[in-house]
This record gives structure tokens, sequence and C-alpha cells, in this order.
């Protein structure tokens, strides 16, 4: 979560970024909430493909340290989202299957679990999660069937517990891409049918309610990866629609800016390399990770830092 003094933003892994009469202030915390948590080890928690490790990643893109394996499913087409210095990840494949599961465990800012892995909430692999101000949320995905969807938006708290009542919001899908804005959230492309892909901006309040009218921006995709820079969510890399390739899509490197009311912020540019990538949003940019060439994003669409390590094709968390 960031924290901005006189419209400038106070980074969480610098030391002494923050100081009152000479201290050095470690967590600010509103009406009971964690606002901002100073986080000089690993800025970034990321949890990447169908292993049981996480890797952690620092604010450059580089690999700085792994967890050990897990106690629990392995981590195939999880979700995640990061708040009060606690990463969650849940739903995903077990391993080597196509079975979707409601799988959930959580990690703290060192890649170290906590606690036993549970069961929350229904099935899904392969959906869009969204960190809001004191929630996650995940929309929509695959049951695990060419043809299942589900309908639903689930929120869950940093203790991994279901916040509210399941609802329905826009379009159903999977392999689609999540970010956020403020306390909102923003979902993008995916799958609609067995083989049809769309190009639908969804908009969610932290309430899980559908806000104003989905929009159509750019060409349709699927598995591009979001992440948020102060008023603009970003979406990059996956695959869009082409009738000129042989399996009628083709590996893209297209960025798309998207402001709060769903209308794309400027042109769509082509920058860096193409491939899926898993997003992550880090003080002043996004943060889209491969495995072999990480980058760092910018609000004005420009790549600002690469990094390397890691993979992609699972869930991230930043704190």
């Amino acid at each position: 979560m960031a924290l901005y003094a006189n419209g400038t933003l106070i980074p969480q892994n610098v030391a002494n970024a923050l100081m009152v009469n000479g201290a050095s202030i470690t967590q600010v915390i509103a009406n009971g909430v964690a606002v901002w948590t100073q986080n000089l080890v690993a800025p970034v928690v990321a949890l990447f493909g169908n292993s049981a490790l996480v890797w952690r990643i620092d604010y450059d893109g580089n690999v700085v340290g792994l967890s050990s394996a897990i106690t629990g499913n392995n981590l195939a087409r999880r979700a995640g989202f990061g708040l009060n210095s606690v990463a969650v990840f849940w739903g995903g494949y077990v391993v080597k299957s196509s079975t979707a599961i409601n799988a959930l465990v959580r990690f703290n800012v060192l890649a170290a679990q906590l606690g036993a892995e549970t069961s929350v909430g229904t099935a899904r692999a392969h959906t869009a999660s969204m960190r809001l101000l004191s929630v996650g949320m995940f929309h929509s995905g695959s049951n695990g069937t060419s043809s299942g969807f589900i309908t639903t938006t689930q929120r869950l708290n940093s203790n991994g517990a279901l916040v509210g009542s399941a609802t329905s919001a826009g379009t159903s899908r999977w392999a689609h891409a999540g970010s956020q804005i403020d306390d909102m959230g923003l979902a993008y492309e995916g799958y609609v049918s067995s083989s049809g892909k769309c190009n639908t901006l969804t908009r969610i309040n932290s309430s899980g309610a559908l806000v104003g009218s989905q929009t159509a921006i750019g060409t349709a995709g699927n598995y591009s990866a979001g992440a948020h820079v102060g008023a603009t969510a970003l979406f990059y890399g996956g695959q869009v629609v082409d009738a000129a390739s042989a399996y009628g899509m083709s590996v893209t490197n297209r960025l798309l800016r998207v402001n709060s009311s769903g209308a794309q912020v400027g042109s769509t540019v082509y920058i860096g390399t193409a491939g899926s990538y898993t997003g992550v949003s880090v003080l002043n940019k996004g943060l889209f990770v491969n495995g072999t060439t990480n980058y760092g994003i910018n609000e004005a669409g420009t790549i600002v830092s690469t990094g390397s390590g890691g993979g992609a094709g699972g869930g991230s968390a930043s704190f």
C-alpha cells in the first residue's frame, strides 16, 4: 500500500524513509489498518509456476532468495495479493492435472509459510486477482474444464478468510489479468468460451459489485499480466488474436494503460520482449516477471529497470 507526503511517494525499501522527531517509523496504522510498512528485506514476494517454491524478487526485478518447499499442493496457476505484510495465494490446479482447487496458502515477507494450507471458497484456476485497500479480490476463473467458468467474484482478507458473500460482476472468463486503482479492481481480457477471447475491461468495487459499464479496449487476448502505478493500471504481454498465426494467436509485448473510468490512456505501445509474465505493483512501477528478463514499467509506459530470475505462470504479491 502506498503512502504519500505532500504528493511524494514514501518508499518502503529505503532505511529511514519516514521519520518523526528523529526516530525512524516502520509502520503507519490508520483506523486499525496498516497503510504503510517499511520493508528493507524484500519489497516484492512473488510466486511462480508449477512448483512448490516462492521466489523473492527485489525492487529491480532480481531474485534475492526463495523459500523451502511449501506444505500443501504445488503452486500451479494460483493468484495472489499482498496485504498487511502477508502474501495470500489461492486457487489454481492440482499439479500435472486440470483439477481446479480452492487451496489457500500464506507467506510472510521472507517467503516463509504461515500455518498450514487451508481450503476456502469455490475452487478456481486462472482467476484474476486484485489487492484493494483492505481486501484481496478474485474475479471469475476456470473450474478446470474447457467450458467451465466460475461466475463469481470472491473477496478474502490477509488472514485467508472469506469476506462477505460471493458476488457476480461482469463477464465470466478465465486466463485474464487483474489490476487495481485505489479501492477498485480491474479485470481485462481472457477466454469467454473454450476458444473465444475478449477485450473486455471490467471494474469492480470493494463490495464485489460492478462499477459502471464494461468497456472494450484493444485487441482481444489472454494471459496478459496486470499491475498499477498511481492512477493507472498496466496490462502487459500475453497473447492477442492474430488471424495470420497458425493458431490464431500470437505472443505479444503489448502494453495497455487504463484509467479509473475504464478508458485507455494514451496509445498502445510495444516494449520489451514478447512473452507471458506475472505482474505486481511495487512503489512507482509495475514489475513484470517471466524469469528471463524482468521489466519495471512506469506510469508513462516506459521500461525503467530490468532484472532476471524467477519464472511465470503463478501468482504474485507485493507489500
